[in-house]
């Protein structure tokens, strides 16, 4: 009977030892996450020098290098609650708490990787780390939902008889309790690889109008113009429940959430 006993407890045990197969499920799961983590989003330089990624739009990989520190600029105002590493033993983490907080970064040596996550009151970044030799970054950044906005505007997208100029691009935010007083019948196609999706896209006066049906301002969805085979940002205000395009765009996509994002896809009527 002891012999009995004491295989049952150690079954389970030589069971989890072997390698585990993933179902359909699971693999799906991981191909979303890689695809976030490796989508090619655009890094913009800063004035400051550093390097700012698009927060959500994939995971961003931070160049280290030994006997090097690197910053990570958060936003202005955030407070930093915890910091996470898979390798705390060979990457060193401090953090600088002020009006602006940072996180300084130095792995011990080179040829590493493992990954930090930063734990805010606002957010939760998630970020890849290479110890190289001899390459590295000394700062980077990030943009943040309506900063996405502050971009030159980009003619190229614009159908020519449609362009309207715009010397600064502004964010305007209504609290307004009327409803939006511009309707009409759209002209766009507008498919989405998920549930939600704007009700309506269409041209008024040399703007484009996006109705959201919302008038919450906190969790927009991210608008990129699509120019060949790249995408771009371009001016654009939230108003009322719409987001506001100055000029006529003739193909884009929307992109809400993170890692388990929705993609919208808006391409003008011939």
């Amino acid at each position: 009977m002891k012999k009995v006993f004491l295989l049952s407890i150690l079954s389970p045990i030589l069971l989890f030892s072997e390698s585990y197969s993933l179902n359909s499920m699971e693999k799906k799961s991981v191909s979303m996450a890689k695809a976030w983590m490796n989508n090619n989003s655009k890094i913009v330089k800063q004035p400051d020098g550093s390097l700012a990624f698009y927060y959500g739009d994939n995971m961003p990989s931070l160049i280290c290098k030994p006997f090097n520190a690197t910053v990570i600029k958060l936003e202005k105002g955030e407070r930093i609650q915890n910091l996470k590493s898979g390798d705390p033993d060979r990457w060193k983490f401090d953090k600088i708490d002020g009006d602006r907080p940072f996180v300084l970064v130095k792995p011990n040596k080179a040829n590493i990787m493992t990954n930090l996550i930063i734990f805010t009151d606002r957010r939760i970044y998630n970020i890849k780390l290479v110890s190289t030799k001899a390459s590295w970054l000394p700062s980077i950044s990030f943009i943040y939902g309506k900063e996405q906005t502050k971009k030159t505007t980009l003619p190229s997208i614009f159908d020519s008889k449609d362009k309207t100029e715009s010397s600064k691009p502004t964010i305007i935010k209504s609290v307004s309790t009327k409803k939006p007083s511009i309707k009409s019948t759209s002209n766009y196609i507008i498919s989405s690889d998920g549930i939600w999706r704007p009700s309506n896209v269409f041209n008024k006066n040399g703007k484009t109008y996006i109705n959201l049906d919302t008038r919450d301002n906190s969790n927009l969805p991210r608008l990129y113009v699509i120019n060949g085979n790249s995408r771009k940002t371009i001016n654009y205000h939230f108003k009322n429940t719409q987001l506001v395009v100055d000029g006529i765009i003739k193909k884009a996509i929307l992109i809400k959430g993170g890692l388990s994002k929705t993609i919208i896809h808006i391409r003008r009527k011939r």
